[in-house]
C-alpha cells in the first residue's frame, strides 16, 4: 500500500514552491538541494490506458454480459458459478 502525503503548493518568487510536512524531509533523509521524482497523474493514466487497450489486443472485446442481473450478485455467488469458487459438495 502507498501512503500518500498532503503538500502546498505555494508561490515564490516567480517560482513555485511544492510543501511537505517536516516529517516527510526527516523520514526521506533529505535535504535543502535534493531533487524528488514526482510521478504525474496523467502518466498514471496514460499507463492505465495503454494497459487496457493491449488487453482488449490480446483477449479481444469485452462482450456483451447475458445476465444482466450478474453484476449484482455476491462474489462468491458468481465464483462458484463460474466454477472457480470452493468445491462443491
Amino acid at each position: 500500500m502507498v501512503r500518500m502525503v498532503r503538500a502546498i503548493v505555494t508561490k515564490w518568487d516567480d517560482s513555485y514552491v511544492l510543501r511537505v510536512p517536516k516529517r516527510y524531509i526527516q523520514d526521506n533523509h533529505l535535504k535543502p538541494g535534493d531533487v524528488v521524482a514526482i510521478e504525474e497523474p496523467l502518466i498514471l493514466q496514460q499507463n492505465a490506458l495503454a494497459a487496457l487497450i493491449r488487453h482488449g489486443k490480446e483477449h479481444g472485446p469485452v462482450r456483451v454480459m447475458v445476465d444482466k442481473q450478474l453484476w449484482r450478485r455476491t462474489p462468491e455467488h458468481t465464483m462458484k458459478e463460474a466454477g472457480n469458487g470452493p468445491a462443491r459438495q
